[in-house]
This record gives C-alpha cells, sequence and structure tokens, in this order.
C-alpha cells in the first residue's frame, strides 16, 4: 500500500471536486478529525454528496471508487435531534457504477510513478455525466418521497429511516410508524447466514468449480454481502480475476438477519413523538 501516493491522488480529487463547487467535510470520529465527503448546496434544503475511497491497495497501483448521493437538511436535522447525535453523512447514496449502463460497482484503477490527471479527469467526466442526473433527479423532495413510498433501488439506502421522517414530517405519523413496524417484520424474518448457506449449494459449487481442487474442510466460507466482495465474486466467477486460495465465496441478500439495536432505539423514540 502506498499512502503518500493515495494521499497526493486524494488532494487531486479534492481540487477538482473544490473547482466544481463542493466542499469537503470532516467529522470528529474515534477523537479524530476524519473526512466524510463533499458536498456542494443543490437547494436551501438539500446538498449534492460524493465520495472518493480506495478499497484495493497493490505495490504498483491501488483502485478506487466513487459513491454519490443526497443530503436532506431537514431531515438530517430532525434524526439528529430524535437520536440525540450529528446526523452528518447523506440520507441516501449510491455507487456511481450502478448509476452507469453497465450497472456494476465502479472500480478505477490509479497506477504508481503515472500521471493520474487524465484518469480523474475521465472519472469527473462520469460523475457529471451520471451523477448529475442523480443529484438533478433527487432534488426534487416530492420525487424522492415517491421513489421512497415505492421502494425503489435509486434511494434503497437508509430508506427505512427517511420514509418515516418524511411521513412524519407531512403530518401522517402512522404511516411512518407502519413503515417502521413492516421493516422490524421484514428484518426478523431474514435468513441467517447458516440457512443462507445452505441454500446456496448452488453458487457454492459455481465458485468452487473456478480453479479449486481444495477439500471442502479446508476452506474459508466468506458470505458476500458489500458492493466489493460482490464486484470480487463477479470478477472470479466470470474468470476474470483468480480466486483467493482455500476460500469459497458465497452470494446472500447483503444483510444481517435480525434488528439492530441502533433501529429498535429509532422505533422507539419514533413512537414516542407527539
Amino acid at each position: 500500500m502506498n499512502e503518500k501516493f493515495e494521499r497526493t491522488l486524494k488532494k487531486e480529487f479534492g481540487i477538482i471536486a473544490e473547482s466544481l463547487g463542493f466542499k469537503e467535510r470532516k467529522h470528529f470520529f474515534l477523537n479524530k478529525l476524519r473526512p466524510i465527503g463533499y458536498f456542494k448546496s443543490l437547494t436551501p434544503n438539500v446538498s449534492a454528496f460524493m465520495s472518493f475511497r480506495f478499497f484495493g491497495h497493490h505495490k504498483l497501483y491501488s483502485e478506487a471508487t466513487v459513491e454519490v448521493g443526497i443530503k436532506y437538511n431537514d431531515i438530517s436535522e430532525f434524526l439528529s435531534n430524535l437520536m440525540k447525535e450529528e446526523y452528518y453523512s447523506s440520507n441516501t447514496f449510491e455507487n456511481l457504477g450502478y448509476l452507469m449502463p453497465q450497472k456494476v460497482f465502479l472500480h478505477e484503477n490509479f497506477y504508481v510513478d503515472t500521471d493520474c490527471g487524465p484518469a480523474l479527469s475521465q472519472l469527473f467526466d462520469k460523475i457529471k455525466q451520471y451523477g448529475y442526473e442523480y443529484y438533478e433527479l433527487l432534488k426534487n423532495e416530492d420525487t424522492f418521497f415517491k421513489l421512497l413510498q415505492e421502494g425503489h433501488p435509486l434511494v434503497d439506502e437508509k430508506s427505512e429511516f427517511n420514509l418515516p421522517v418524511l411521513y412524519y414530517l407531512r403530518g401522517e405519523k402512522q404511516k411512518g410508524l407502519a413503515c417502521i413496524e413492516n421493516e422490524i417484520n421484514k428484518r426478523n424474518q431474514r435468513k441467517t447466514d447458516e440457512e443462507l448457506l445452505e441454500e446456496n449449494t448452488k453458487s457454492l459449487k459455481l465458485v468452487e468449480s473456478v480453479n479449486d481442487q481444495v477439500s471442502s474442510e479446508q476452506k474459508n466460507i466468506v458470505v458476500v454481502r458489500t458492493d466489493e466482495q460482490k464486484q470480487l465474486y463477479d470478477d472470479i466467477v466470470n474468470n476474470r480475476i483468480k480466486k483467493p486460495k482455500d476460500t469459497v465465496l458465497v452470494l446472500t441478500s447483503g444483510t444481517p438477519a435480525g434488528v439492530s439495536e441502533y433501529y429498535m432505539k429509532f422505533a422507539e423514540v419514533y413512537r414516542a413523538l407527539p
């Protein structure tokens, strides 16, 4: 991992972002001021968000990706007051790659000892083409609300918080409560990793057949949940890369079973609202 190279690359990304009107925001976490991402005001209530992060570190190059999102000040302020903590990030976000025609996780390679200016310029061309369309669509609260009601995948991230809050802000608390109860029931019905592994024998065999001669007793079973893991899974299945030794990847729904303590707290304080 070339930390100096990645720091320089992040700085160059930030310079371009700021030239487009975005400003970097940071937040104290574990007693250290850490970057959140870049924000740009679109309306008095709505800000565009983007982040640039590394997920693959190699000797000669680093892999990076971009997320874009939307932050509603009224929703964030409501959640901050409700949960007694600062709600500082975007309300919903999406990996840029899923907004593009290919619909796959975006990963860009940046090579050490190479002028990365052209690669960054091409990356920002993608942000302007696909990210800006996303911003323009979701800055309209009625559109955002309608997509949340429809369960649209474009606004799926954090929808279990955003929809109940918007219902409350629109004077429809009971509908918000119904959303919360439905979410709790849905989470309680999700299968455990063990159950998912049993059901995914087809996927298991598919991945095992890719360059794999290791006995099942020796395998390290990895449940695929994150976007990065899904990209790795896809690359392996399509023979783009060699599977890590002694590892089996099993594709799952992406969310653990059960209801988190945080969401139960959210439900509790929401129910107590007037």
